[in-house]
């Protein structure tokens, strides 16, 4: 196995354990708040944290002294439930968006996405479900990624069953700074 497939395999164990204990915790504030004074759910260990508007750059250690890092956010129905999750990520040159829906999707039709008003784009292809989610995947392009530096939000429709569709936003606030941060520290 060779220092690229070990790299990528351990990314996607460290960031997808550390995303979802992270974003088990606000679904869980959704539904009790927390009293004041009362203990924080602690993170994930030696994952750092930080906060850009509505997007959340997280980065963990990798055994060969680096890191891998991602920019994330709970992806919200119109009712503000989670119904999964978003993180875009550097894979190589490129930027990757992931996103995390419930299990049960219609798999024959990929997600499609949209900045505010405009034009529907092609979303992310499914590559698997687990038990939990079903995951799905592409490389962003710059239209894309221009359009969500200057965007409002970023609604993923998706098919619950093959006539049945469901929308989710993503709020863009504090995307652009949250992207130059990861790009910073993915040199």
């Amino acid at each position: 196995m060779n220092l690229i497939t070990v790299a990528h395999a351990i990314r996607k164990t460290i960031i997808g354990a550390a995303a979802l204990a992270l974003l088990a915790i606000p679904a869980a504030q959704a539904q009790a708040p927390a009293k004041p004074g009362a203990p924080v759910a602690p993170a994930a260990a030696n994952v750092s944290k930080q906060a850009f508007g509505a997007w959340t750059l997280l980065c963990a250690p990798v055994p060969n002294g680096g890191e891998v890092c991602e920019v994330q956010q709970a992806l919200l129905n119109d009712k503000q439930r989670q119904v999964g999750s978003a993180a875009i990520f550097r894979k190589g040159a490129e930027m990757d968006l992931r996103v995390d829906l419930p299990v049960g999707v219609y798999l024959r039709k990929n997600p499609s996405l949209r900045v505010d008003n405009g034009g529907t784009m092609n979303g992310p292809s499914y590559l698997r479900c687990t038990p939990r989610v079903c995951i799905a995947r592409m490389t962003t392009g710059a239209p894309l990624l221009d359009s969500m530096r200057k965007g409002t939000n970023l609604t993923v429709t998706f098919n619950v069953t093959s006539e049945r569709v469901m929308s989710a936003r993503l709020a863009l606030k504090g995307y652009a700074d949250a992207e130059k941060a990861l790009l910073a520290r993915a040199k």
